[in-house]
């Protein structure tokens, strides 16, 4: 009786088991790989993101190089007091002569009146005021030193992500991105995503969205003008998801400067489930035209090679397959209890 009643249960089982393998077959069969041509395609999407580069339109790179004078500042020319006083006492003493770089760009010297100044470089405007004087009235070339007494300084403001967030009065050679990011005592330690400018000037156009490389290093080191208002966006993780037959599904993060392949990815989630063995995976990728492109690839160990050139992007989703062939092992391995794969080879 103790034998038949064996019997009994293990036919249950064995029907229960072979409706279910039936069912699963008739699901559908294992999926095709994608094809070179496709796999291709799908590596030169690009992937979705929110970041823009500056255009011409809205702003320009900072320039660099010696200071140039801009209306306001103030000059300090030290001169031979010949050149700033009638009748000198000494014509070989030279003394300072405060002049104001006026709105229309002119400097204003004692007897010759009016010289441009805006746009010069402190060389260049000792050069203009030793030509403005000689040979025109004195008979030898006179000496003469240049400096900016007071720089005229504009307000910009910074805040976000950096350690010293606030307003700013920056100098005209200061009037770039990354002297502003300076002033505030650098980005924060964990980085930040972008940067946005605002110009309320400007304020019928889109703001400008500049990225950030190494998380701490302006894409594009722009110019600033008065009033801009600078956010800098902390870091917005990047991460990968992988689902499907592996030991760990999940999002995982996909750290900057690091380039993860597929099965690499898939090592992540601790590996595929040894018992099922999926030999596929697919590749979910959103691209900047708002399609979803997707690509098959088989992670068999006689595909490993060619799954390890497909390289992962951040935001993809990798779901390992879940064939009939797979779910097949698992319910073998689940009745029996034993190794599916070495005891009854289910391929």
């Amino acid at each position: 009786m103790m034998l038949k009643h064996k019997l009994l249960k293990a036919a249950k089982v064995v029907s229960v088991m072979t409706l279910t393998v039936s069912a699963l077959l008739i699901m559908g069969c294992n999926p095709s790989p994608s094809s070179p041509e496709q796999l291709a395609e799908f590596e030169s999407k690009v992937v979705a993101t929110k970041l823009s580069l500056a255009n011409s339109d809205f702003g320009k790179k900072a320039s660099f190089g010696p200071y140039r004078l801009v209306v306001g500042d103030v000059v300090e020319l030290y001169m031979p007091t010949v050149l700033t006083t009638a009748n000198p006492k000494d014509p070989g003493r030279t003394e300072p002569h405060f002049c104001r770089v006026e709105p229309d760009g002119m400097i204003c010297l004692p007897i010759v009146g009016n010289i441009q100044a805006e746009g010069l470089t402190l060389s260049e405007i000792e050069a203009s005021v030793v030509n403005a004087f000689y040979p025109k009235h004195v008979v030898s070339r006179p000496a003469v030193v240049a400096k900016v007494n007071e720089y005229r300084t504009v307000a910009v403001s910074i805040s976000g992500a950096v350690k010293e967030p606030g307003n700013f009065e920056l100098r005209n050679n200061e009037l770039s991105l990354s002297s502003l990011i300076n002033k505030a005592s650098g980005i924060v330690r964990e980085g930040a995503g972008a940067i946005r400018i605002n110009r309320v000037d400007r304020s019928e156009t889109e703001p400008i969205i500049i990225p950030i490389k190494n998380l701490n290093t302006p894409y594009i080191d722009l110019a600033l003008v008065e009033g801009d208002m600078v956010e800098v966006e902390p870091i917005d993780q990047q991460v990968f998801t992988v689902l499907g037959m592996v030991n760990k599904a999940g999002v995982y993060p996909y750290p900057v400067g690091t380039q993860y392949n597929l099965m690499e990815a898939i090592a992540a989630a601790s590996g595929v489930d040894v018992i099922g063995d999926p030999r596929y995976a697919k590749v979910y990728r959103s691209g900047t035209d708002g399609e979803l492109s997707v690509i098959t690839v088989k992670i068999d160990k006689n595909s490993v090679a060619n799954a390890s050139r497909l390289k992962v992007k951040p935001g993809d989703v990798i779901a390992v397959e879940q064939t009939p062939r797979a779910m097949t092992r698992k319910i073998f391995a689940e009745v029996f209890r034993i190794g599916v794969g070495a005891s009854y080879g289910i391929d």
